[in-house]
């Protein structure tokens, strides 16, 4: 766990420090609508969902592997279908594919 933890906060560090510099060199002005546009969304309804996953009480003691497996590729699936409504580039190819969808009709 604590390589887990170590690892979180190298790249924590590295978002809050190396992503503004980046931006401020290659694209200024981009940095904050970036994250509030894009990445803020995205974060507070992965934590929404797996704040209320949470509350399930799912209980991976009494489980087997398989199981355990089973539900942690549901709960993924879960978040990243969530996160595809959220994500603005996600609900613009839906709209462009709907889009050519009604037109051949």
């Amino acid at each position: 766990m604590g390589v887990a933890i170590t690892w979180f906060f190298l790249r924590l560090i590295s978002f809050m420090i190396w992503t503004p510099i980046v931006h401020n060199k290659f694209a200024p002005g981009i940095h904050w609508p970036w994250l509030f546009k894009d990445v803020a969304p995205i974060f507070v309804s992965t934590a929404a969902a797996l704040l209320f996953i949470e509350g399930l009480g799912i209980s991976f003691g009494v489980m087997t592997r398989m199981e355990v497996f089973v539900v942690l590729i549901s709960i993924g699936l879960i978040v990243l279908m969530i996160n595809m409504l959220v994500s603005s580039a996600s609900r613009g190819l839906v709209a462009v594919a709907i889009q050519k969808v009604q037109i051949k009709c």
